[in-house]
């Protein structure tokens, strides 16, 4: 099992811009949250001593802290980017990954804690 805690993603709705020929990509800040919560991963895999998953299903738990409720915000459009940004790092391929939203609450910055264990370790 693995812990650790990072400022919230980019949202799904404003993950992808649009370039020449219809073509898809990431914004740079998607872009660099992405690298930002690689980095943090590995810090965080050596110090807990995680071991790399390939292959077998693994539990994601999300807690997501806003700093305010008021704003609506659906916590399944930070999915794609928090899974993606784990691949190669703590497991081979998200495809394996099951998300469960554990709650949002109201914290003093946005950020979500992320707990990842493999399926039947919990």
């Amino acid at each position: 099992m693995i812990k650790f805690k990072l400022p919230l993603p980019i949202s799904v709705n404003k993950l992808y811009l649009a370039g020449k020929g219809g073509k898809r990509y990431k914004n740079p800040a998607g872009v660099k949250w992405n690298n930002e919560a690689g980095w943090v991963a590995k810090i965080q895999r050596n110090i807990q001593k995680f071991e790399f998953i390939t292959d077998e299903k693994i539990i994601m738990e999300l807690t997501f802290y806003f700093k305010s409720l008021e704003k609506i915000r659906d916590t399944h459009n930070y999915h794609k980017q928090i899974a993606d940004a784990f691949e190669d790092i703590l497991y081979n391929n998200d495809r394996w990954v099951l998300i469960r939203d554990m709650d949002f609450l109201k914290g003093d910055r946005n950020e979500v804690d992320i707990t990842i264990y493999k399926k039947g370790y919990g």
